[in-house]
């Protein structure tokens, strides 16, 4: 006789196996360059539209140097691993970033000594919350400037700054310390010919009038308002349209100095760069010359370039360089300025 097979029904279905562990990984990496390309699209979008009303555009508009570093990855990525989409769309970001950040991308001298007839100054930001702001200012005094500019002082800062031994060379002062981060300083070991405050908007800037070489020159300590509110926003943009009107009205050559909390990206900076004022770093800087973002946030190095030299055209800039600050997200600014002859 022979045997048989019989079977038997359970009354339960097979299970129903669910996509594997690799095509849930692709698909996630998928979805996640999908949205990191979107992103980079909106902030394309943004840096042409260029607006300066709206807070989180403004911000935006900010980062274009960090996503120019960071498409040549994607399209890495996607010519590795024949993704034609990938590639073709991240080329296209590399061409556009690539352009905006060439503004800040320079191959200029740097860091170098200073030429006989020159002027060098370091600006900073020192912070508010600073918990040494003397120590800060021994590190600027180390890049042996003729002129120190602080931004965001205090008079409790500026109580355990004025009497430093290392800034008794330093004996020409114009201060206005103020209780928010609207204080700012000019010291210098030479005199001035004039000094005093004026005001944009509701907001004070320090300037001093000394000669650099044998010609008459103004030199303004500025803090724009930083871009973190709608208000704020509305404020930065009366400090810059009261700075223009100065350029305007200023016969002697000018060097407008400090923390303008916007990149070269921003319209309000290009607005009034387009007042005939080069940059520093554009003219004789090394690499992107970031200045903000460190060492606060030391897991990242500098990331934006917001403190600025400019200047009107009868003045130029043969170094330009930037050094960590103690205590302050900042690093500090150091430029030798000259007034070429004839």
């Amino acid at each position: 006789m022979g045997s048989h097979r019989v079977a038997l029904s359970t009354g339960f279905a097979s299970p129903v196996k669910g996509p594997s562990r690799a095509v849930l990984v692709r698909s996630s990496a998928v979805l996640g360059i999908g949205l990191v390309l979107l992103g980079l699209f909106v902030v394309a979008v943004l840096r042409v539209a260029n607006p300066t009303s709206s807070l989180i555009a403004t911000g935006l508009i900010g980062v274009v140097p960090l996503a120019f570093l960071g498409t040549p990855f994607l399209l890495g990525y996607g010519l590795a691993k024949k993704l034609r989409w990938l590639s073709v769309t991240s080329l296209v970001l590399v061409m556009l970033f690539g352009y905006w950040a060439s503004a800040d991308l320079r191959f200029g001298a740097g860091q170098g000594d200073k030429p006989e007839q020159a002027i060098r100054l370091t600006t900073a930001n020192l912070a508010i919350s600073n918990p040494d702001p003397a120590q800060a200012v021994v590190e600027l005094i180390a890049a042996s400037p003729d002129l120190i500019l602080l931004q965001e002082l205090t008079p409790e800062a500026w109580s355990r700054i004025e009497n430093l031994a290392e800034l008794a060379e330093y004996p020409y002062r114009q201060v206005n310390a103020q209780g928010n981060p609207d204080g700012t300083a000019i010291v210098s070991r030479q005199p001035f010919l004039d000094e005093g405050t004026l005001h944009l908007g509701v907001t004070p800037a320090t300037w001093v009038e000394l000669t650099i070489g044998q010609q008459r020159v103004r030199l303004i300590n500025v803090h724009m308002a930083a871009p973190l509110s709608p208000k704020l926003i509305e404020r930065g943009g009366t400090q810059y349209m009261a700075l223009a009107t100065v350029v305007e009205g200023t016969s002697l050559p000018l060097v407008i100095i400090g923390d303008f909390n916007a990149t070269v990206q921003h319209r309000r900076l290009q607005d009034l760069m387009d007042l005939d004022l080069a940059d520093a770093h554009q003219q004789a800087g090394r690499w992107f010359g970031a200045t903000w973002g460190q060492p606060r946030l030391a897991l990242f190095p500098a990331m934006l370039r917001i403190d600025h030299v400019l200047m009107t055209e009868k003045i130029e800039a043969v170094h330009s360089w930037t050094e960590p600050l103690s205590g302050s997200d900042h690093r500090m600014l150091v430029v030798d300025l000259t007034v070429p002859s004839g």
